[in-house]
């Protein structure tokens, strides 16, 4: 028999004992041990026992040897379990609608709209595999679903953000192309081009999580091997966030800011050319806008045709 088969009963009643009286936290609450266990009583157990095994029941502790809660804390927690469930029913809701209107409506299958239901399918995984997980913990307060099932939870969360996230700047991309250069942009953007797009995607997204599964994460410390920590955090290895940060929000980010800037430029431009009635092109040719009563009006005065309106024409 080894010393932890005599200790762990009498350590766990320790526990929350000790707990009860000192009402401290847990940091605390171990310090007063060792500063009070004597080799005669129950607390001369080592205080690497106690460390551990307390801390295997710290959930529990802070739960059940917490000061009196108040009567509003039970509403509060109800208001946001619904909270966080209409979110969740929104988040899947939402991107099914956009999904099924693209699928059913023929006139919406193009590279645009294409891009559209990606960024709406990487939502969609997000809201089915990893916010009700995130709900639960939030909740709770803890991981309650194990060490493996937290490795898939945080992989997923990065795969389905980076991918939404991506989807993003490609759009940002795709509405330059169209604003920029609108004669050519259904050569460029073709259907098969929008698949190879989001094809790109889902690469990168995957590449940049699947780096923890592999092993690029930090080495867990000896005393969270030895306890049952019920926590689950993002890969905090410094290589990899700095990795994954840049992938997936800040080059992504930069990106869409500068091409919406550059569209926001572009719209300013047409819009003055409306207004003006007239714009030089880079080429040296002037474009015109006739507005059509105008144009009806000199055509009735010289006797021509009205039902041959020309919007634009260019003069050298």
């Amino acid at each position: 028999m080894n010393e932890s088969d005599v200790y762990i009963p009498v350590l766990t009643e320790d526990c929350l004992q000790k707990r009860l009286e000192l009402n401290v936290s847990y940091s605390d609450f171990l310090e007063n041990i060792s500063l009070t266990q004597t080799n005669g009583s129950v607390l001369g157990a080592p205080l690497r026992l106690l460390e551990k095994y307390c801390y295997s029941v710290r959930a529990e502790l802070e739960i059940s040897t917490g000061p009196p809660t108040s009567i509003l804390s039970r509403p509060l927690i109800v208001m946001e379990a619904v909270a966080l469930g209409l979110m969740i029913l929104i988040t899947i809701g939402g991107n099914m609608l956009v999904i099924v209107a693209v699928m059913t409506n023929a006139t919406l299958r193009s590279p645009t709209h294409s891009l559209i239901v990606n960024l709406a399918v990487a939502d969609l995984l997000l809201g089915v595999t990893v916010l009700p997980l995130s709900a639960v913990r939030e909740l709770s307060g803890l991981w309650l679903m194990g060490s493996s099932l937290c490795s898939i939870w945080t992989a997923l969360d990065v795969l389905c953000c980076t991918a939404s996230i991506l989807s993003l700047c490609v759009i940002s991309v795709d509405r330059y192309i169209g604003v920029s250069r609108p004669l050519a942009y259904s050569r460029i953007l073709t259907k098969k081009r929008a698949r190879w797009l989001i094809v790109g995607i889902w690469t990168l997204a995957l590449a940049i999580s699947i780096g923890p599964p592999l092993g690029w994460r930090e080495e867990p410390q000896p005393e969270e091997e030895e306890s049952d920590v019920r926590e689950c955090h993002v890969n905090k290895q410094l290589g990899y966030v700095i990795f994954s940060a840049c992938g997936s929000f800040y080059l992504p980010a930069l990106i869409i800011l500068a091409l919406y800037a550059q569209v926001y430029r572009a719209a300013v431009r047409h819009s003055t050319f409306l207004l003006s009635g007239s714009r030089v092109t880079s080429s040296d040719v002037t474009l015109r806008v006739h507005v059509r009563n105008n144009v009806q009006t000199a055509s009735i005065s010289e006797g021509h045709n009205t039902d041959r309106v020309s919007l634009f024409c260019a003069q050298c």
